[in-house]
């Protein structure tokens, strides 16, 4: 009983729960399901893109206007969709921030349709810059190891190996290294 207590004096205590909200880390949001206007964004706001917590909802398409050019279309269509649909999504996506950063985000979106008929969307978003930074650098190093795999494979050199089997195994290292025969290249069907 002392639980339901403390969670029905939270809600009541706009500035507890104000606090919880901002605890976080994360940019807390409720938007027009049709616009996708900001009504409601969280101070975590500005610590991550920058921009005023004012401008986010003053800016009737913000949310568009500050996506990354290559993702705006698909996640303004990813979530029309969903809304439309009444489901309930995440995605992950850029920002541009204030300073021209460029900021990974993870949106969490629930989509609330009343029996009145409205809907309501609200999520939080944040910032998994850090993980997209390192999933690109572990790409980049298996390319590289893909890359130096492909390029040791190259240089496999192709000798007559019946006539080098039939020396001694003296003669035979030392035909290997210093072979007069021709080395062909093996490459991979190209």
């Amino acid at each position: 009983m002392k639980i339901c207590n403390t969670c029905a004096s939270a809600v009541s205590e706009p500035s507890h729960f104000l606090n919880l909200v901002e605890s976080l880390g994360a940019i807390v949001w409720e938007a027009d399901p049709e616009t996708f206007q900001f009504l409601f964004v969280s101070a975590h706001a500005e610590a991550i893109l920058g921009y005023p917590v004012r401008q986010w909802i003053d800016e009737p398409d913000f949310w568009r206007r500050h996506t990354h050019p290559d993702d705006v279309q698909w996640c303004t269509e990813f979530c029309m969709d969903a809304v439309r649909n009444g489901q309930d999504h995440q995605f992950e996506y850029r920002m541009i921030a204030a300073d021209g950063r460029v900021v990974w985000l993870r949106d969490v979106v629930t989509v609330e349709c009343s029996a009145n008929g409205e809907t309501q969307m609200r999520g939080f978003m944040t910032d998994i810059t850090d993980r997209k930074t390192s999933e690109e650098a572990l790409r980049a190093r298996e390319q590289q190891l893909q890359l130096a795999f492909e390029v040791a494979s190259i240089g496999v050199a192709e000798h007559d190996m019946p006539a080098i089997a039939r020396r001694s195994p003296t003669t035979w290292f030392a035909s290997l290294v210093s072979s007069p025969a021709p080395l062909t290249r093996r490459t991979n069907g190209c």
